[in-house]
């Protein structure tokens, strides 16, 4: 892209006086301006829409976070649950598990102490 206060600059003639070559230098300053402003404009506009881009595609293929969020807390719920309705059966079955230990202790150690073989 040229740059509009070097264009605008050439066609400052030699003859003016200094307060229209002031003005003039402030029309081209401000021509230089507006442009740096249209660039930082047309920056942000890019990086906004990047930006956007990428969102998108991450709720694409990750999930919308606050829908995702809900989702996950239900999940949890439900899993907590019924992990609080299976703790009293895991710790009845738990006990089970440790008298059958015992009784096989007790009766390895009897049938050892017999001289009873095993087949």
């Amino acid at each position: 892209m040229t740059d509009p206060a070097a264009f605008m600059g050439q066609f400052v003639p030699d003859h003016l006086s200094v307060t229209e070559r002031a003005l003039a230098q402030a029309a081209i300053n401000d021509a230089r301006a507006d442009t740096e402003a249209a660039k930082e404009q047309a920056a942000r506009e890019a990086n906004a829409q990047q930006r956007d881009e990428t969102l998108e595609f991450a709720n694409r293929q990750f999930g919308v976070p606050p829908g995702e969020l809900q989702r996950q807390q239900a999940m949890f719920t439900e899993a907590d649950d019924e992990l609080r309705d299976l703790y009293p059966k895991v710790r009845k079955l738990e006990r089970r598990r440790d008298r059958a230990r015992d009784n096989i202790r007790f009766f390895a150690e009897r049938t050892i102490g017999c001289g009873v073989q095993q087949r």
